[in-house]
């Protein structure tokens, strides 16, 4: 019973993290664009905000995809 509560728990804690790291280059790249319209010189996002946000994407699309292949 606890053996199934862990496995559980740390399944929760995993999609937890999937949600910091794919909701986090999202924050900073909206941080990013207010602050610039705020000082009035909107421009592209830098690249390392938007290689992260896509970069996240991926990960968790790939995670997705082996999850779902590994239960057939």
């Amino acid at each position: 019973m606890s053996l199934r509560l862990l496995d559980r728990n740390a399944a929760v804690l995993v999609v937890l993290a999937f949600a910091v790291a794919v909701a986090l280059p999202g924050v900073a790249a909206s941080w990013w664009r207010l602050r610039d319209l705020r000082d009035g010189t909107p421009g592209p996002p830098p690249a390392v905000v938007v290689a992260l946000l896509a970069g996240t994407v991926v990960l968790v699309d790939v995670s997705v995809l082996v999850r779902l292949l590994t239960r057939l």
